[in-house]
């Protein structure tokens, strides 16, 4: 990421969605090299997330002092949580598997205990269009519960909030201290 910061990042000549192609390009595919077949923990999966949500808001321009969830970051990007790309890549790798010749390594080793597999990874394409679909879905609901649990922490926060002595005239927001009502009156319109 950072030996592309002159010719890519920081480069105003390129559009956003050039950055965005060369980021999955380069940075992603060399990333998830071989994911496929990776034992993850979920601190292992956290941290791959991080760091793909840090270089797409990078990528974006967004600064953490604007405050966007990363649910709109991925929307704006058009793209899914390294969770999701992950699960999707595995899926396809046991697609893949389950269509080897009988006696490959891979497939004496996936199907050492199993007897029968899926029928369904044998077309490819179909295979594919249902890997993509459950990935998709997967990812709707983990932003869904991500959405939710933004609102209850907000919730929960305007409940707890007193009112303070230190409020904007302009949009009328809490500050809370001096020093932020002098902050944030700097930026507010």
């Amino acid at each position: 990421m950072a030996k592309l910061n002159q010719r890519v990042w920081n480069n105003s000549s390129l559009t956003e969605k050039t950055r965005l192609c060369v980021y999955q390009a380069c940075i992603l595919s060399t990333l998830l090299y071989g994911s496929e077949t990776w034992t993850t923990y979920a601190r292992h999966e956290r941290k791959l997330n991080s760091f793909h949500m840090r270089c797409l808001r990078r990528i974006l321009q967004i600064k953490w002092q604007d405050r966007v969830p990363n649910t709109e970051v991925l929307e704006r990007a058009n793209m899914s949580t390294l969770h999701a790309v992950l699960s999707e890549r595995r899926l396809r790798w046991l697609g893949h598997v389950k269509r080897m010749d009988a006696g490959r390594i891979p497939k004496d080793l996936l199907y050492g205990e199993l007897v029968e597999g899926q029928s369904q990874a044998d077309d490819r394409p179909a295979w594919r269009h249902t890997v993509r679909q459950g990935a998709l879905c997967a990812e709707a609901e983990r932003n869904e519960n991500a959405t939710q649990k933004r609102r209850r922490k907000q919730r929960e926060q305007q409940l707890q909030q007193k009112p303070s002595a230190f409020t904007c005239t302009k949009c009328g927001r809490n500050c809370h201290s001096q020093v932020g009502l002098h902050s944030h009156s700097r930026l507010c319109k």
